[in-house]
């Protein structure tokens, strides 16, 4: 009989707000510092979620910083182009607020309405950062939201960026925009835009589908994995 030795733990721990990019030939983890050490190709990492259910691949590589797709999937992100491509909500209208300046602006508008872009393009597994740009603010609050239903994320409570990270975790709701959460008597949106983020920062590293190898896959992934939870369990292993 041959004895085959277990590949020892070296990590083992809790991880936050992990960004997971598992779409075949992007495949990284990203906001994960404590897995840098061991992004040398040599060292196994698995992935769980509250369920149990597992991504596995090899750390190969520390990014080297955030890159994104210079495709836009919202298109006419600064309502240049007036009402193109949005549906509109409530209250919410695309207007000339000076100057040619165009911005979707919300006067005492209802909760839960939304100004969105349907976006096509989708691939399930791939990581998104989606920012919405406020110019003015004079109360309320907005949410960022995403495809498949997600329609949490970063809020906007003042002038100044939302950002958020999202996994495509399916193709059925390709939708990107902004939702109002509590009413507000002048809010005005300068951009909303939806890209797909190609790289990992310094902070993140790159998966490999075999020890020392080069293509940018997972070993193995759950057809049921959740993704975009506020944590997952990560175990590091020693490859032999």
């Amino acid at each position: 009989m041959i004895i085959i030795p277990s590949q020892p733990v070296v990590y083992r721990g809790t991880i936050s707000s992990l960004r997971i990019s598992s779409v075949d030939g992007t495949a990284f983890l990203d906001n994960c510092a404590a897995l840098v050490p061991y992004a040398d190709g040599n060292h196994l990492v698995e992935i769980y979620d509250a369920s149990g259910r597992m991504l596995r691949g090899y750390l190969s590589s520390v990014g080297s910083a955030e890159g994104l797709s210079e495709t836009e999937k919202i298109a006419n992100s600064d309502f240049q182009l007036g009402d193109t491509g949005f549906t509109k909500e409530g209250a919410w209208a695309i207007s000339d607020i000076g100057a040619g300046d165009y911005q979707a602006v919300a006067t005492n508008n209802a909760v839960n309405t939304h100004l969105y872009s349907i976006m096509s393009g989708l691939t399930v597994g791939q990581l998104f950062k989606a920012t919405a740009v406020c110019s003015n603010f004079t109360d309320g609050s907005v949410a960022v939201f995403l495809p498949d239903g997600s329609l949490t994320g970063n809020t906007l409570t003042g002038t100044g960026t939302s950002t958020r990270y999202h996994t495509l975790m399916s193709t059925g709701n390709q939708l990107g925009g902004v939702k109002i959460l509590t009413a507000g008597s002048d809010l005005r949106i300068s951009s909303i835009s939806v890209k797909q983020v190609l790289t990992p920062s310094t902070s993140g590293a790159t998966i490999v589908s075999a020890k020392g190898g080069a293509t940018q896959n997972f070993t193995y992934k759950n057809s049921s994995f959740t993704y975009n939870a506020a944590s997952y369990q990560v175990i590091v292993r020693a490859a032999r």
